[in-house]
């Protein structure tokens, strides 16, 4: 029983550790690129800390300093942040209540982002920009796991969904967005490791069917003034007025459908 409850103290000591903010690993408040908010949607640019080697920079509202890297690496928030054991940072993850916003919380891999509807801890709690432990979720979160299987689409382009292989549970480990050899960056924006730029997004061709009809055509009466439509419209306007004083299909007008790509 001593030996489980020595057991307890000192894992609990490696957490606190982990959480603790340091100006020894800080070298500057500002001037780096905030880890959660690589494209610098939420935050100025270079707005974070810049760390030390053995440092890694905290989240929201804690970027401006560095914690240390622990020797597991067992990564938690930092000091100052809500719920600091299961949230990394306060925005910068899009919300699982609306992934067209990206101003909530990033959580530990075992931590499960809250919800909207949510009775609130405290007064500087907000819905959605803080985490709870994944077995805590029905009764006092009721949010959603940021593991990626739910939401693969929220990878990078230059990103897959991997098993990170830390264990949540009894056959259960955590899937995460990860950049793929030669980006780096949070999963869900990656950058070329070597210059540091986002590679341009490239859409997917796609085939479109354009259905064309020569109804509902409508004719002003008397000639159309010069320039008003533009000489190619004008064109158009004397074939169609020709093709129904005369009953004659104009040149070209008989194609009721066409494909294109693009």
């Amino acid at each position: 029983m001593l030996l489980a409850y020595f057991g307890i103290i000192v894992l609990a000591l490696n957490s606190i550790e982990g959480a603790q903010v340091s100006k020894k690993y800080t070298r500057t408040s500002t001037g780096c690129v905030c880890w959660f908010d690589l494209e610098g949607k939420l935050l100025a640019p270079n707005s974070c800390a810049c760390c030390r080697p053995g440092g890694r920079q905290c989240g929201y509202p804690k970027q401006d300093l560095c914690t240390k890297i622990t020797k597991d690496d067992d990564r938690t928030g930092c000091n100052g942040i809500n719920d600091w054991r299961y949230t990394l940072s306060e925005i910068g993850h899009p919300c699982s209540f609306d992934p067209t916003r990206n101003d909530c919380a990033w959580c530990t891999y075992d931590g499960f982002q809250c919800g909207n509807f949510t009775n609130l801890p405290s007064p500087s709690h907000e819905h959605g920009k803080y985490c709870k432990r994944f077995n805590r979720n029905h009764k006092q979160c009721y949010g959603t796991s940021q593991d990626c299987r739910n939401n693969p689409q929220l990878c990078g382009p230059n990103a897959n969904c991997v098993d990170t292989q830390q264990k949540l549970s009894k056959g259960w480990s955590r899937w995460s967005c990860a950049c793929n050899p030669g980006f780096i960056g949070n999963g869900l924006v990656c950058v070329e490791k070597e210059t540091g730029i986002k590679p341009p997004e490239f859409l997917e061709q796609t085939d479109i069917e354009v259905i064309l009809t020569t109804e509902f055509i409508s004719v002003p009466e008397g000639p159309v003034p010069t320039g008003v439509m533009g000489a190619s419209t004008e064109n158009m306007l004397e074939d169609m007025e020709g093709m129904l004083n005369s009953g004659i299909l104009c040149q070209g007008c008989n194609s009721t459908l066409a494909t294109c790509d693009v």
